[in-house]
């Protein structure tokens, strides 16, 4: 929010923002996550004045991405511990991470979009003024 509130202040009339992501696209398990839910953020672009032009679904290439990263953490693990820049409880901790975010990318749980907005300058509608910070602003 305070990042949408941010880039109105400083987007001119014709500017267009680029916001590169991952959100929770279906929430069904209703399960906590840290990732903000693609509808309700999607709610909040429109009610603080945001339109948003072009929505691009980069899931399947983040997904591939993400295979790939396993095999180099496997890879250089060992050299990782030895150096102390990780140790074996935050490499099984790393795992643990990839292999749930594998999961909900393959279930379309998670997903990774790049969207384009602009202001929507002739929006009149309550909250396009509004000013958030945070949670704690409420």
């Amino acid at each position: 929010m305070a990042l949408l509130s941010k880039c109105r202040d400083f987007l001119s009339a014709s500017g267009q923002l680029l916001l590169f992501s991952e959100f929770i696209l279906d929430d069904s398990l209703i399960e906590y996550s840290t990732l903000p839910n693609f509808s309700s953020f999607r709610q909040l672009c429109d009610r603080l004045g945001f339109e948003q032009k072009q929505d691009f679904d980069l899931s399947n290439s983040a997904a591939e991405t993400l295979a790939l990263v396993n095999p180099m953490v496997a890879k250089h693990e060992r050299r990782l511990i030895e150096r102390g820049e990780l140790d074996a409880e935050l490499v099984e901790e790393l795992y643990t991470e990839l292999a749930k975010m594998q999961q909900e990318f393959a279930s379309g749980r998670r997903g990774f979009r790049l969207l384009v907005l602009t202001r929507d300058v002739r929006s009149n509608k309550e909250w396009t003024t509004a000013e958030f910070g945070d949670i704690n602003s409420f």
